[in-house]
């Protein structure tokens, strides 16, 4: 079985090799994953550039499928060509295509878009909704990324639920890898951290409900402000006018640090050497960082809400993300209780073990072998 799957628009937006968001981090992770096992997968990317794609990504095993999908919000087509080499399509996001010869796997992560408005960029997001659920039409099978996802697929993206699988993502092993304190080291002097550090990493946008993690962490008692800062890592997206005023504040005072995009290797070293990993987003489809602060041995404090408890399993101190208070007490419990932080960890070391991107592709190739 040949399977073609679409380097997300995420992977490759702007042209230039950026880290990648949330779906461009799976999708990069599900064809590397894929090569590892040996599969047989064509890696397809769709763009309306012109430049040949080895010019811009030579580094980049794929093919360069153009289309204009992304300017006028039409369906797009693969080249007939393409169509007869492969034996499933598998779209890993929102942008599904309509193939006449093939059968297609669609990934839709969540249905954010549709249920929130007020967490998306609303220019022309009435349009875009219609267009995208139509797309998912087209899906033979779906693929969700949690059981808590499953009910917001069918009501939003109107996806009857008998076509719906929940496969969920892996974490990376190299987070497995501990740092040496050498390395630590090294990489806090590099930002110059000096204190110990409660660590979010993300876009900066409404529903990561950064104004509220922000709001909570300055309610601390004096003592433990003066031991700690909350250290920021991520882009500035849509919508964070409100989060970047309380940023800037919080960096005049010495609260704060906001590092933007850093290396990836940096990341993983300031996760490990944190003292708490805070991710209360207001919704996921996954929480991938939930894995990540577990990989890392850091105590992990997450929402009750959406996605996030199912994929935490119990290893994580949970918290209602519309509660700053609630957030507070979390912050000041994890960050003043030794034995509360140990347990965390166990608990993580111990719930991170049941994600891998080894199985995350067995299970996508059963749903695959559905429609082929």
């Amino acid at each position: 079985m040949k399977v073609g799957i679409s380097e997300s628009s995420a992977v490759f937006r702007d042209r230039t090799p950026k880290p990648y968001d949330g779906i461009g981090y799976y999708t990069r992770q599900l064809i590397d994953s894929m090569r590892e096992q040996g599969k047989d997968m064509l890696p397809c990317y769709f763009s309306s550039v012109s430049e040949p794609l080895t010019t811009l990504f030579p580094q980049r095993d794929v093919t360069l499928q153009p289309c204009v999908y992304y300017k006028q919000l039409l369906p797009f087509h693969l080249h007939r060509d393409l169509e007869k080499t492969i034996d499933v399509f598998h779209c890993t996001d929102f942008r599904v295509p309509k193939l006449k010869r093939v059968p297609i796997v669609a990934s839709l992560h969540d249905a954010i878009m549709l249920k929130h408005a007020e967490y998306t960029n609303l220019k022309l997001r009435k349009l875009k909704n219609h267009v995208l659920r139509k797309h998912a039409s087209y899906a033979d099978q779906v693929i969700a990324v949690s059981h808590a996802m499953v009910e917001d697929i069918v009501r939003y993206w109107q996806v009857p639920e008998e076509k719906i699988n929940v496969v969920y993502h892996g974490v990376d092993e190299s987070w497995l890898i501990k740092k040496s304190d050498q390395q630590k080291k090294a990489v806090l002097e590099k930002y110059n951290i000096e204190k110990n550090y409660v660590f979010f990493s993300g876009t900066l946008q409404p529903r990561k409900n950064l104004e509220r993690l922000i709001r909570a962490f300055r309610a601390l008692p004096k003592e433990v402000l003066d031991a700690h800062q909350l250290i920021i890592v991520g882009k500035n997206g849509w919508g964070s006018e409100g989060v970047l005023d309380a940023i800037r504040a919080g960096e005049r005072e010495g609260l704060i640090r906001w590092l933007g995009y850093i290396p990836f290797d940096d990341v993983k070293t300031l996760c490990q050497a944190a003292s708490a990993v805070a991710y209360v987003s207001l919704s996921e489809g996954f929480g991938l960082p939930i894995l990540d602060g577990f990989a890392s041995g850091t105590p992990v404090i997450t929402s009750s809400v959406s996605s996030m408890p199912e994929i935490a399993g119990g290893g994580a101190y949970l918290v209602d993300p519309e509660n700053i208070d609630n957030i507070r007490q979390a912050l000041l419990d994890v960050l003043t209780d030794a034995t509360l932080q140990s347990r965390l960890v166990d608990l993580g070391n111990k719930r991170v073990r049941d994600f891998s991107w080894k199985k995350c592709v067995e299970q996508t190739y059963k749903v695959y072998e559905k429609v082929v």
